[in-house]
């Protein structure tokens, strides 16, 4: 979590391809705005198909890059679980009993799953409060049974594995999916169309793979079927590694949908799965109440860089004037904590991270709703696409999103994907009403740019100058500049995809809302990178939004958190979502004025560390429960901490009150979602984290 030096240039000439697909795709599809718009009128979800989900949330499955909420998964059943197992001679080995169940599955459909335990050599990391256990699976291992077939051996390879390093087993069982899928009745709206998404997973071991078939029609009494799809997926094609997508007109009676999957051979598959289907109808509001929302997170952007909150440097001159000057900026935002995975957890969802059992993830059991939840159950098409490693859907993000993309890390090419995918995601919705979130790490260390941007922020005076009242140790300002030539790159990648907007006729039906999760630290309070200290390089962020109906110019200057983001993102667009801990500041868009004397908690990676900011006064407890203040607006560098009783008391008794409403909300939650499973993360996830300074 350090700042590191950037790397070299390497793709560059990504950036111009980008562009190049993003003109030509306006000059295809035109400008003008679609005469029917759509909503999402209804999802076919596991209930809907009789089958059971945990909790209120679909299943998701990944492929590639992408995943989606199924209809249904394959059956999984745990054959065994256990921790300890020593490493002899380079294999660990351990026997079990054989579930029933699971006798009757081949050998290819067994998934093993290993990890080595905290108690010898870890593949643990904490994340915050939170402790990440990274999961191989197919590595490395036998499996053989018993001659009477009750018991099974596996095996595990470790060659060179340290003295007394242990492994964690957990064995499953992965069965066929049903073959055959029937829905309940539903009513289909006039002029509907039906999304069907499919494709194939991971072949199974140790048999070759056939090829599934997936045949989809709809039923109407006293009709014959309507065959909507009948497709054939090979494990050598190359579609087999992402999903496919079918639409199909449907007609306007009621229907059931008829779902079947099946291999070459006829038996049922266990590698292919279906998404949830969604049908889609005309809207039933006039086109000119139509709302859409875009939330852009820039990871790791800290606000006093940013040119529109008065940088000296103009890093950000396209946001300055697409953004911030056509609509609002919120000046004192503070994030609730220095952290990507937990900061973006408040950011989705309102809330705390103190309310959580496991802060920055929630399980699937869990009550919490996402704000890609609430906004698919009001209609909208959601979709996603980030840079993975800490904000991976492993960790819940993918909840509510129709489609979660999760690219790798590249480069200083970090952003150019993401843009690229959210302009394609904007032309293929522009009918729709929908939310998409775009996040990248683009100006996280360790801070990459392409060359045209090396001669940006290269006046070493300027450290002596406009820039000398940051207060940047000399070591760290080569740091600096590399991360300002990264913020003005990003902020060039997304002017393109806000022309794409534009082009597209979008622009004033939609609500663009750009925030980022913390800042970064160069050393002003003895602290480098981000998650460890409670100051305001770290804390501050940016917080703009242009929109339907919003002011331009407005600048909101009373404090605010990452907290309010979302229900102020429900309420411009008429959602209701009671029980957040946020507050909507739609109010303070018109009016330009905020609630002035309004608690707002924020913690960082200390044990029993917490803070709260009132107005202009900022409290800091720290692990010791030693209490500092300071006066920000008299002193927003943090340099003269106050001793002031009259001040402390009350902020102390508030800080107090918030600690217990998070704790109440934390036990609520924990007593319904149940105790979490260790995150099962993918090598390409692992090498994400690396890149970003999280592992070494």
């Amino acid at each position: 979590m350090t700042a590191r030096p950037h790397l070299p240039s390497i793709q560059a000439a990504l950036r111009c391809l980008a562009r190049g697909l993003l003109v030509a795709s306006a000059l295809a599809s035109g400008c003008s705005r679609p005469s029917d718009l759509q909503d999402v009128a209804l999802r076919l979800g596991p209930a809907d198909f009789g089958r059971a989900a945990a909790g209120t949330r679909s299943p998701v499955v990944q492929i590639g890059d992408e995943a989606r909420p199924v209809v249904a998964p394959a059956e999984i059943i745990l054959v065994l679980e256990k921790n300890g197992v020593p490493i002899r001679n380079g294999v660990a080995e351990v026997t079990a009993e054989l579930p029933a169940a699971a006798s009757r599955h081949d050998d290819g459909s067994f998934v093993l799953s290993i990890r080595r335990d905290p108690t010898g050599e870890t593949d643990a990391i904490a994340i915050g409060a939170a402790v990440l256990h990274y999961v191989r699976r197919d590595h490395g291992w036998h499996l053989r049974r018993s001659a009477d077939g009750k018991r099974v051996t596996v095996a595990v390879e470790e060659p060179g594995a340290a003295a007394g390093a242990t492994l964690a087993f957990r064995l499953e069982a992965t069965g066929p999916l049903p073959a055959d899928l029937l829905s309940r009745t539903f009513e289909v709206p006039p002029r509907a169309t039906i999304v069907l998404g499919y494709g194939v997973g991971n072949p199974p071991r140790g048999r070759p793979a056939e090829p599934c078939t997936f045949r989809a029609q709809v039923e109407c009494d006293g009709r014959a079927p309507q065959l909507l799809l009948d497709d054939r997926i090979g494990f050598d094609d190359e579609r087999a590694a992402r999903w496919q997508t079918r639409m199909a007109e449907l007609p306007g009676r009621g229907t059931r949908c008829r779902l079947r999957l099946e291999t070459a051979g006829g038996r049922a598959s266990g590698s292919g799965v279906w998404a949830v289907p969604m049908v889609l109808a005309r809207a039933d509001r006039a086109e000119r109440e139509r709302r859409n929302l875009v939330l852009i997170s820039l990871d790791t952007l800290r606000a006093d860089h940013v040119s529109a909150y008065g940088y000296p440097r103009a890093t950000t001159p396209k946001i300055d004037r697409q953004l911030a000057a056509r609509g609002a900026r919120f000046a004192d935002v503070s994030t609730t904590y220095p952290l990507t995975s937990i900061a973006h957890m408040s950011l989705m969802t309102g809330l705390n991270p103190g309310s959580f059992p496991r802060p920055g993830s929630i399980e699937p059991q869990s009550p919490v709703r996402m704000l890609a939840e609430s906004l698919r159950d009001a209609g909208f098409a959601t979709g996603a696409y980030t840079e993975d490693a800490l904000l991976a859907g492993m960790y819940g993000f993918w909840f509510g999103f129709d489609r979660f993309v999760e690219r790798p890390l590249v480069g200083e090419a970090r952003g150019v994907e993401t843009f690229v995918d959210g302009a394609r995601f904007l032309r293929e919705h522009r009918d729709q009403r929908f939310f998409l979130f775009l996040h990248t790490y683009k100006v996280h260390a360790p801070y990459v740019y392409s060359p045209r941007y090396g001669s940006f922020a290269a006046d070493p005076a300027a450290w002596q100058g406009e820039l000398a009242p940051y207060e940047v140790p000399v070591e760290q300002q080569p740091f600096v500049d590399a991360y300002d030539r990264a913020i003005r790159e990003a902020d060039d990648q997304l002017a393109d995809f806000l022309a794409e907007l534009d082009r597209l006729g979008l622009a004033d039906d939609t609500f663009v809302v750009l925030v980022s999760d913390h800042g970064e630290a160069f050393g002003e309070h003895g602290l480098v990178g981000h998650g460890f200290g409670p100051q305001q390089e770290q804390l501050h962020i940016p917080w703009i939004i242009r929109g339907p109906g919003i002011p331009a110019g407005t600048t909101i200057a009373e404090p605010a958190s990452i907290v309010d983001v979302a229900p102020t993102a429900l309420d411009l667009l008429g959602v209701a979502e009671p029980g957040l801990q946020g507050r909507s500041l739609r109010a303070a868009l018109a009016s330009g004025v905020a609630p002035p004397d309004r608690a707002l908690s924020f913690s960082w990676i200390d044990p029993g560390a917490q803070g709260l900011r009132r107005g202009p006064w900022k409290l800091i407890e720290d692990g010791t429960k030693t209490r500092t203040l300071f006066d920000l607006a008299s002193d927003p560098r943090e340099r003269r901490p106050l001793d002031d009783a009259p001040v402390l008391a009350p902020l102390g008794e508030a800080l107090a009150t918030v600690a217990t409403e998070d704790r109440q909300r934390r036990d609520r939650m924990a007593a319904v979602a149940g105790p979490s499973e260790p995150r099962a993360a993918s090598e390409r996830v692992l090498e994400s984290m690396r890149a970003l300074g999280y592992v070494e």
